[in-house]
């Protein structure tokens, strides 16, 4: 980061930086030595509330993830909010506009180099790039894109491609253009899921992954008779914890659409049919709060009940939720029980008995499951076999 790009964000004596990166992601260098270079004050999270230490900072620098579980009014000393790493919504940006500094761009090293300074009513784009700074688009083998297409030397290149994207005008930039999907705030390649499933048990002949309620990522999978016990211990070395599969579906065969693909809008209605239709529903006026909370913070749709069995991570649920869950379960109940305990209680039912089983701060504390034991998996009949996996 250059020494003008340090003062346009007024990093410097005085200015109190939230550290919120975990120390092994690249942003955390960011956070903890030219911060501290440059004479402003890192500000430590807290391991049990990632957002408890945000109150008094000027400066955060994190993911449209993380800041999207964090509320502007909770941040009153906040002057410059710096997002990158995936794109924001529209309605997240216009959420955050108002304050003093707001930089965006949707990469990880984009607001250093084709950053966009946000005001009340702008359109997010991807930015432009700074006076010391060149952007060229290559490909995986560090070549630039080239004029023109592939056996197609007849048609002008001049049809298809502009020749500088970024004009003056502020609504002619192009806007940000991902292939990837989006999922828990991660960027996530769909294929290399399928090509991870398929490394993981030879048996399994096809494989399909797909998205569903924006939330879930679903495997479907073929024959129905493959072991998705060792199957869900096997994909653990392979795919890191955000891009496992949420639910693993075993099925005779693939949907085919009429052009002999796979009918992935017809695997979207069978992610929604693998929901339990059965199972206690919430009882106790705890377990109701609890559900009611779990449904406005996933958005689960209308025809997805909520019950007592239900795994937070399980129906779609991650850190930054579980943590904004249990913040918002412990909020009327004006005890000291420690934030973590309930974040490690990921079942519904498990909530409430835990609450009541807290006496006193002294008491041992809950420990989350250890991670050498594993994936665990629910089975429920459908058309064969399915598993919920719970990473």
């Amino acid at each position: 980061m250059s020494m003008a790009e340090m003062a346009r964000l007024s990093l410097g004596p005085g200015r109190c930086i939230a550290q919120v990166s975990a120390i092994g992601f690249d942003l955390a260098a960011v956070e903890i030595s030219r911060y501290l270079l440059h004479g402003a004050t890192l500000v430590l999270r807290d391991l049990e509330d990632p957002f408890d230490h945000l109150h008094d900072v000027h400066t955060i620098m994190t993911t449209p993830s993380f800041i999207a579980a964090c509320s502007p009014d909770v941040v009153l000393e906040l002057r410059t909010l710096v997002l990158g790493g995936v794109s924001i919504p529209q309605a997240l940006a216009d959420a955050w506009a108002h304050k003093q500094l707001f930089i965006y761009s949707p990469s990880e090293c984009g607001p250093f180099s084709t950053p966009i300074q946000l005001q009340q009513g702008d359109k997010v784009t991807i930015g432009r790039r700074l006076p010391h700074v060149d952007v060229y688009i290559l490909d995986h083998h560090q070549c630039p894109m080239a004029d023109g297409y592939w056996n197609r030397s007849a048609t002008p290149a001049r049809k298809a491609f502009m020749p500088n994207p970024f004009r003056t005008e502020q609504e002619k930039i192009m806007y940000c253009m991902v292939t990837w999907t989006t999922i828990r705030g991660f960027r996530i390649e769909l294929a290399e899921v399928e090509k991870a499933v398929r490394q993981a048990d030879k048996a399994i002949s096809n494989t399909a992954v797909i998205v569903a309620d924006q939330l879930r990522i679903v495997a479907f999978m073929t024959p129905d008779d493959v072991d998705l016990g060792a199957l869900l211990q096997a994909l653990c070395p392979l795919l890191p914890s955000y891009v496992r599969p949420t639910n693993i579906i075993l099925v005779p065969e693939l949907p085919q659409s009429a052009s002999m693909k796979v009918d992935r809008i017809a695997l979207q209605t069978l992610a929604v049919s693998i929901t339990p239709g059965q199972g206690e529903l919430p009882e106790t006026p705890t377990e109701k709060i609890i559900a009611k909370i779990w449904r406005e913070l996933l958005q689960l749709p209308d025809e997805r009940r909520t019950r007592r069995d239900d795994d937070f991570m399980g129906i779609g649920g991650y850190s930054v939720p579980a943590i904004k869950a249990a913040r918002q379960i412990l909020k009327p109940l004006r005890q000291n029980i420690p934030l973590m305990l309930i974040i490690c209680q990921t079942a519904l039912s498990d909530v409430p008995r835990t609450i009541d089983r807290f006496q006193a701060p002294e008491e041992p504390s809950a420990r989350c499951p250890s991670p050498s034991a594993g994936p665990s998996a629910i089975l429920r009949p459908f058309r064969g076999q399915s598993a919920t996996a719970r990473w």
